[in-house]
């Protein structure tokens, strides 16, 4: 029987990944903002490599996924360890959130930002309300929100672990068709109409694999990473152009499906004795408060550093790097002074002590 509790080193690794390459995401607005401000010349290379920096989303999206069964998996589930399962996942998402969102109101507030319009859209963006969007990460956390109350309910009404699965995949199904009861979505970020859910399924489709044991070999499992290798390079060079709506069934096909099969390389090689540099793990630790944390630091080090007009030290060829390495330090302790000690307190406080997930 696999051991449910232990930790997946592969999976932390993969995290880390996924948040760096959020990060590079957000890097040529801030480094556009330098150079614009210093009369330096700006590379905006980055720019196009832009659906590969966002396919850290989809990475984390299937390991959520994945995640969530393997956690309940040997347990004994009834209503108690369902209430304190949606709990454990509230007190995971929400504190930090709600402390990053704090600070990036404060900082709006500070550098005269345009983008906090009105009380009820700050409102809607502490509890993450569809369409009340202030941090630019926010929308994907509605999104694994609507999961784990898709999965919740799941827990509740089947009994065993791969029904569980099943009737998760129906429900999400289901609510992706009746989504088109709304109107048609604007935003390709929008929860309606969105078949980006279906990464959340590919992550149980992986998590079913694993309970039955079977992984990749070591040679397929390394050929698997080669082939989201290859689909990057083949990415940069005929990128997907999105619309003004929601993700297409292109972008799960192309980043999905290739996040799929790396998360699934990624189990097969630690299955098969692949240790993980331990940098990487101790970088997937902080990587929900990376995560939150790194367009926010990126930009208001920018702004600080125009705003005390200093002179322009760093070439723009380097600051990427720079600011890089800023908020990995800077989300790494923001993960073991603040994220590890609230999700610690509030635990203790509001779930039972002898419920283990």
């Amino acid at each position: 029987m696999i051991n449910s509790d232990k930790r997946l080193n592969s999976l932390q690794a993969l995290r880390a990944m996924a948040a760096m390459l959020v990060c590079f995401c957000h890097l040529p607005f801030s480094l556009k903002l330098y150079s614009t401000h210093y009369d330096l010349p700006y590379d905006d290379r980055l720019v196009f490599l832009d659906s590969f920096f966002n396919s850290g989303v989809d990475i984390f999206f299937v390991i959520s996924g994945f995640i969530m069964t393997y956690v309940v998996a040997n347990k004994n589930i009834d209503i108690q360890f369902c209430i304190n399962f949606a709990k454990k996942r509230i007190i995971r998402i929400f504190p930090m959130y709600w402390a990053v969102l704090t600070a990036y109101c404060v900082y709006a507030l500070i550098f005269g930002s345009n983008v906090i319009q009105s009380y009820s859209q700050v409102l809607g963006a502490y509890f993450l309300i569809p369409g009340y969007r202030i941090m630019p990460l926010s929308w994907t956390l509605t999104f694994e929100m609507l999961f784990y109350a898709v999965f919740t309910l799941s827990l509740l009404f089947a009994t065993r672990l791969m029904t569980k699965s099943w009737l998760a995949i129906g429900m999400i199904t289901g609510y992706y068709f009746l989504s088109f009861l709304f109107p048609e979505a604007t935003d390709r970020h929008s929860i309606f109409q969105n078949p980006i859910i279906y990464e959340f399924v590919l992550g149980l489709l992986i998590a079913k694999l694993y309970f039955k044991n079977k992984f990749l070999s070591k040679p397929y499992a390394l050929l698997g990473v080669f082939a989201y290798i290859l689909v990057v390079i083949w990415n940069t060079y005929d990128p997907i152009i999105y619309s003004s709506h929601t993700y297409s069934w292109g972008h799960l096909v192309r980043w999905g499906f290739t996040s799929a099969l790396l998360v699934y390389s990624f189990l097969s090689l630690e299955h098969a004795g692949v240790f993980f540099p331990n940098l990487l793990l101790k970088i997937g630790n902080s990587s929900y408060s990376l995560y939150l944390l790194n367009s926010v630091l990126m930009v208001f080090f920018v702004k600080f550093w125009i705003k005390l007009d200093l002179p322009p030290m760093i070439n723009p060829y380097w600051m990427w790097l720079v600011l890089l390495l800023l908020v990995i330090v800077c989300a790494h302790y923001a993960y073991q002074l603040l994220e590890k000690t609230m999700l610690k307190a509030l635990t203790n406080r509001f779930v039972e002590k002898d419920t283990r997930f």
